[in-house]
């Protein structure tokens, strides 16, 4: 045996998950190899829980599998269960080829197993085998089930908030009153499976199989549902049983006066030539929807996502609402919207920079992670808007309403807030960099992690403010009100920390 090409061929994988179904997936946990007095090749990995601390801890069996193309493999040794969470386990082989691939097969086993009320937040269960499992009232939140076999599983009053169970097997699975939120359910078989008065706000159901399944009373606002299947059988209220029809180009007319559509996923549906008069589409979602041609008269339109939507003259809607529609999916610096009302709208990621709002209505207004950048905004009126991640450097706010906004993770670096009212916003880490913020009402605004670096803060107003953790370094602070203000690792404007 040539031992020198037997050393260079062997590969380290990392440790794979199967279920009988064949699907893999990678879960992360090394192998190393080491040669033997013998000649042979020691192959060892540490057993790891696939849910991490505090929760319940689920050992994986283990078993090393040889490959000498990476497209056959041959199991080696026996089969590994039973070992302690960081038990280093050992297998050792002679290849008998001049080279060889290992990987190590890690396979999750509690068929019908009594898991009631069991925490099995973020775990590393995908491909996992919980046919019939008893999972009542149990958590999983963040969990990766991801082509999981949860066949006829009780997962009655579980939570599953952020949890991802695409291509999972939840036929017959009973769900009732379970919480579901932001759940990925991609391609899952859920037929049969029993949804009744579950909570499914937001969650992904493209492609899912809904045959049969029972979604009465069930929480489906913002639920997606393009690509799903659904038959008679399947229990669902006439309201979420238009909107998939809808977006899967199945509805028997083009006609809705009236219907409401509210806080409903119609993403990328086709609407064209559709007549939705006095409809209610409040913050539902039309991203990318094609709406040539169809009749909004009289819709509520609040809240309505529309970039990425196709809109053209034979589109009859509120000018409010095409200019929405216009700032969202056209870029344009220097636009002027002066005394213009863009309350109650959805303009996250607009390109507004130089932008003149002197004087606009946007009260309620989503701004997540737009561009504001030397916007004014002089006697605006911005209460409770939505600046999260919003680049506001250099934008000029002086004398605005901004009581209740969220400025946080914005980047507010030189802006100027000058006599602006923003008692009661949230500020945290922000970057207030440079800004003029003289005589800025900022009384109960929570600051915690903000950068106010060499900013200006003369006669500003931080009664009942929370400043932890953030930085006043170079600031100057004449005539400045701090009471009642809470400091607790705060950075002050001659550098000393002040509070605990």
């Amino acid at each position: 045996m040539n031992t020198k090409a037997v050393i260079l061929g062997v590969a380290l994988a990392a440790v794979f998950v199967r279920n009988a179904r064949g699907a893999e997936t990678a879960r992360e946990v090394p192998i190393s190899i080491a040669r033997t007095n013998s000649g042979k090749f020691a192959i060892a990995w540490h057993a790891r829980s696939a849910v991490p601390s505090p929760g319940t801890a689920v050992m994986p069996e283990y078993h090393l599998e040889r490959s000498t193309n990476l497209v056959d493999w041959v199991a080696v040794g026996p089969r590994i269960s039973g070992a302690t969470d960081g038990a280093t386990l050992r297998t050792v082989d002679q290849p008998a080829g001049p080279r060889a691939f290992y990987r190590v097969a890690s396979d999750v086993e509690l068929p019908g197993a009594n898991l009631i009320g069991k925490s099995f937040n973020g775990g590393d269960l995908a491909q996992a085998n919980l046919f019939g499992a008893q999972l009542f009232s149990s958590s999983l939140f963040g969990a990766d089930l991801t082509g999981a076999d949860l066949r006829a599983a009780d997962l009655r009053f579980a939570t599953l908030n952020k949890a991802i169970l695409d291509g999972a097997l939840l036929r017959a699975a009973d769900l009732t009153l379970s919480t579901n939120q932001f759940v990925s359910m991609v391609g899952a078989d859920a037929s049969f499976a029993g949804f009744e008065h579950a909570n499914l706000f937001a969650a992904n159901l493209r492609g899912a199989d809904l045959r049969s399944a029972i979604l009465t009373d069930a929480e489906l606002h913002f639920v997606s549902f393009q690509g799903a299947r659904m038959d008679e059988a399947t229990r669902v209220d006439p309201k979420w049983r238009q909107v998939w029809q809808l977006v899967n180009g199945l509805a028997k007319t083009n006609r809705f006066p009236g219907v409401d559509f509210g806080f409903a996923d119609l993403g990328g549906a086709d609407l064209r030539g559709m007549v939705f008069t006095g409809g209610d589409f409040s913050a539902s979602v039309l991203k990318g929807a094609d709406l040539r041609g169809s009749d909004f008269t009289g819709a509520n339109l609040r809240f309505v996502e529309f970039d990425g939507a196709r809109m053209d003259a034979g589109t009859v809607i509120d000018s409010k609402s095409r200019l929405v529609w216009d700032i969202v999916n056209h870029a344009m610096a220097g636009r002027d919207l002066h005394n213009v009302d863009l309350s109650n709208t959805v303009l996250s990621r607009a390109d507004l920079r130089q932008a003149n709002l002197t004087k606009a209505n946007m009260g309620f207004a989503v701004l997540e992670h737009a561009n504001l950048g030397g916007a004014t905004l002089g006697s605006a009126s911005l209460h409770d808007v939505d600046f999260l991640g919003a680049t506001l450097t250099n934008a000029v706010f002086n004398l605005a309403t901004l009581t209740g906004v969220d400025f946080t993770d914005a980047d507010a670096r030189g802006a100027n807030l000058a006599g602006a009212d923003a008692s009661g916003s949230l500020m945290n880490h922000a970057n207030f960099g440079k800004a003029n913020l003289r005589g800025t009402l900022l009384a109960g605004c929570d600051l915690s992690g903000a950068s106010l670096r060499n900013s200006t803060l003369d006669s500003a107003n931080f009664s009942l403010a929370d400043l932890t953790d953030a930085d006043l370094t170079g600031a100057t602070i004449n005539g400045t009100i701090f009471s009642g203000a809470t400091f607790s690792h705060t950075i002050m404007p001659d550098g000393t920390i002040q509070g605990p």
